[in-house]
């Protein structure tokens, strides 16, 4: 009776994707943070 083994699944494309996730992630809060200071009062 063979038993079959599981198959890894390759952590470099998930490691790919998670990292543009977070360099989108991180573009999105740059420009929404320089769009949303120019409303702040000025002393």
């Amino acid at each position: 009776m063979a038993i079959k083994r599981r198959t890894k699944v390759d952590a470099s494309t998930s490691m790919a994707s998670m990292s543009d996730l977070v360099f989108l992630l991180l573009i999105f809060f740059l420009i929404t943070s320089t769009l949303v200071n120019p409303n702040a009062l000025k002393l």
